[in-house]
């Protein structure tokens, strides 16, 4: 994705640059003075603002003819390799001096500049189907136990320990991001990986007035999609005579529509000597391969308020700070894949393998005239035309007799075509085999892996919202105060669709070149309707599975701290504190409902199947109600790109209107009579509690979906900061501190952990 942007600033002075992250001090060179100091550097580490010292200097007028500034860049730089410089412990620092002015598209995005640091490129942790062109998770030095904090102060998403979803916060509504990948004692607890901190500005921050807005365009060259990124921005600050108010507002939307096609191997299985003497040894061949075309649609609106007082006489500083960050995001995924080309090791561990002795219906073999298959030098499997070997066990079909042969011309294998034929050839050896098996040079049986078309969506929603007050107090000139208050609530709703239906094709693989490959053929011992996979008679509805999520948690926060200047070369403050907080965090999260509603496991009956087609009309033969399937839930559409090697085909897709709008409930067994799908929502144990669990009442999740959470925590803390440019060591200055931090935590949880 590119995009392009432009800055519109109006204020008493003009400020606009871009900004970028220090990698290394060393990258600051000395030459001329293009700037001075206006803040004291060691105010530069506090949590608030850029300038919390309640002594500070006033920063000096700007249209003094003899004042330089220096914005953007190597402001940026400057800053940036400032705070590094006068931290306590290890960190690192992204800072963008100019408002909307944050060098990348999401927080995320900018952490991964930095030394230590990478990121998660899937949509999930949990789901590496799935890539994100935002990052969705932050890792530090190789472990995911990160914290959060907004201006120096504890955040969380609602479904999460003690992590923020990165993806919700628009970085246009920050001044900087601060990474600490140490602990000391006065930072709050639980950052095993690591700490960032995320500041907001304040409006002390700048010298007077500043306006801003704020345009930037973005184009998705898959999407083929222009979408707006929008920030507006104000600051005001002016004396009374009851002290020096401040005043700020900050306003930001971001939308990127963005699309992503993949190819996906399933399992590799692992196959010992099963290929003959023109195979490998050892070989690898998958399971399955999906082509997958998913478009994401991501809209972000976030709203940043702060005022600030201080008193005349620079002893006292109040900071009240509001952020409100709303995240949605819809995917919609299309995919066609082969499934069973390799063996079905379901349930199997990692390690298992597949030996040659005893393989018999478990490896694969090439299709009836194809040509054998080949491997790459180290064993992973290439080109060739995957068929299932060995006698499916699909049930005994309508009018088998295992003891007497069918009627002449009679083929009783299962399901039923469009001139009435059976659809999947029953070729077993121990009873009369249909009409039409097709068999290997070995005599036995071998059938077509299967062919599914997936429809799915996402639809996700994250609030985080964030109210706090501070007061700074200098009781004299050596000793400072710091009161903080902190209310912080999220919520997280999502809802996840998906209906898969499946037919059956000779799939041909070639993954010779750059990127796997396939082709469609009519399918061994399968006689399907004519016209192939573009039939929708030739499919069955597979399954239904839904999911759904509604979270919630706040948090209360009071804190105290208190540090005394030593003013000694070896010894420099002595930092001191106090932190009470009560989070409460209610998850309910429910299960993947996955639910079968016409595989071909449930083809059994009396007669052929009357709904296992997905054109199917309602019947009631065989003994089964079936009041047929919801109206237009299929559609029949192109499915390939570029990347997938062009047009694959067309088959049958679900409308993403139709399950935009929960038409998916529609499939339920109480409504078409066949299946064993129940909505969530509507479960109160209609199949049975091995099929269908009861939810809670008034609510759409069962007992083992909730867990209440409510967390305590006190901690106190004492830090020794010693060291400075006069405590020299072999000649050398040296600086550093030692503290201890208790903390008590106190948890109560109710929950009911499932599969």
């Amino acid at each position: 994705m590119t995009s392009s942007s432009a800055n519109f600033c109006t204020a008493r002075w003009l400020r606009c640059g871009s900004s970028t992250i220090v990698l290394a001090a060393a990258m600051l060179h000395p030459g001329a003075a293009l700037a001075q100091e206006t803040t004291d550097p060691a105010e530069e580490t506090k949590p608030v603002s850029v300038q919390t010292d309640v002594n500070a200097a006033a920063t000096q007028d700007p249209d003094d003819p003899n004042t330089i500034i220096v914005t953007g860049q190597r402001r940026a730089l400057q800053t940036s390799a400032q705070r590094k410089r006068d931290a306590d412990t290890v960190m690192d620092s992204i800072t963008a001096t100019d408002i909307g002015a944050f060098p990348d598209k999401s927080v995320a995005e900018a952490l991964q500049r930095v030394p230590g640091i990478t990121v998660n490129r899937f949509a999930a942790t949990s789901d590496t189907a799935h890539f994100s062109a935002e990052p969705s998770g932050v890792i530090i030095r190789g472990l995911p136990q990160v914290r959060s904090e907004f201006n120096g102060r504890d955040t969380f998403s609602a479904n999460s320990g003690r992590g923020l979803s990165w993806t919700d916060i628009t970085p246009e509504l920050l001044a900087g991001v601060d990474v600490y990948k140490n602990q000391t004692a006065d930072l709050i607890e639980g950052g095993i990986a690591g700490s960032v901190n995320l500041r907001t500005r304040v409006p002390f921050d700048a010298t007077g007035q500043l306006i801003q807005v704020g345009v930037r365009a973005n184009y998705g060259d898959l999407s083929k999609k222009w979408t707006p990124d929008i920030n507006g921005f104000y600051s005001n600050r002016f004396i009374t005579g009851m002290g020096e108010f401040g005043v700020m507002a900050n306003l930001a939307f971001s939308k990127v529509r963005t699309r992503s096609q993949g190819i996906q191997y399933g399992r590799a299985i692992i196959i010992d000597e099963g290929f003959g003497d023109s195979g490998p040894d050892t070989a690898f061949f998958p399971y399955s391969i999906n082509f997958l075309d998913n478009e994401y649609d991501r809209k972000r609106t976030g709203i940043a308020a702060a005022g600030q007082w201080r008193s005349l006489d620079r002893k006292l500083l109040v900071t009240a700070q509001y952020l409100r960050s709303v995240y949605k995001n819809v995917w919609e995924e299309r995919s066609i894949g082969a499934f069973g080309i390799g063996p079905d090791l379901y349930g199997q561990n990692v390690r298992t393998r597949v030996p040659a002795f005893g393989g018999t219906g478990v490896i694969p073999v090439p299709a009836p005239g194809t040509p054998a298959f080949t491997f790459d030098s180290d064993g992973n499997f290439e080109t060739g035309t995957p068929n299932r070997p060995g006698e499916l066990w699909w049930g005994n079909p309508p009018g088998f007799d295992s003891s007497a042969p069918p009627a002449p011309g009679v083929n009783v294998g299962f399901g039923v075509n469009d001139q009435g034929e059976a659809m999947f050839n029953t070729c077993y050896s121990w009873a009369t085999a249909s009409l039409g098996c097709q068999y290997q040079a070995n005599g036995q049986p071998a059938y077509a892996p299967g062919v599914g078309s997936g429809s799915r969506i996402n639809q996700n929603k994250n609030m985080t919202q964030d109210a706090a007050i501070n007061l700074k107090w200098a009781a004299t000139d050596a000793l400072r105060f710091n009161f903080d208050a902190q209310y912080v609530d999220s919520t997280i709703h999502n809802y996840d669709i998906s209906i898969e239906m499946h037919s059956f094709a000779n799939t041909m693989v070639d993954a010779s070149g750059g990127l796997p490959r396939i082709e469609f053929g009519p399918p061994t011992n399968i006689n399907q309707s004519a016209g192939g996979l573009a039939n929708p008679n030739n499919w069955y509805l597979r399954s239904v599975m839904d999911h759904l999520e509604d979270s919630k948690g706040n948090e209360l926060a009071l804190r105290a701290d208190g540090e005394y200047d030593l003013n000694t070369d070896w010894l420099d403050s002595l930092k001191f504190g106090a932190r009470y907080a009560d989070r409460k965090q209610e998850v309910q999260w429910s299960t993947y409902n996955w639910q079968n509603i016409a595989n071909t496991w449930t083809d059994f009956g009396s007669c052929p199947h009357p709904y296992w087609n997905i054109d199917s009309p309602p019947s009631t033969d065989c003994g089964v109600d079936f009041n047929g399937y919801p109206a237009g839930f299929f559609e029949m559409a192109e499915f390939g790109a570029g990347f997938h090697g062009g047009t694959l085909g067309e088959f049958p897709f679900v409308p993403f209107e139709f399950l935009r709008d929960h038409r998916a409930d529609e499939f339920s067994q109480e409504l078409i009579g066949v299946g064993t799908f129940i909505p969530i929502c509507q479960r109160n144990g209609q199949l049975g509690p091995d099929t269908t669990p009861t939810e809670l009442p008034d609510s759409c999740f069962t007992p083992d979906e909730v867990a209440d959470v409510r967390e305590k925590t006190n901690a106190i803390y004492a830090m020794l900061k010693f060291g400075g440019d006069n405590a020299l060591i072999g000649g050398m200055p040296f600086r550093g501190n030692i503290g201890l931090r208790y903390v008590r935590a106190r948890s109560h949880k109710f929950f009911v952990s499932f599969i």
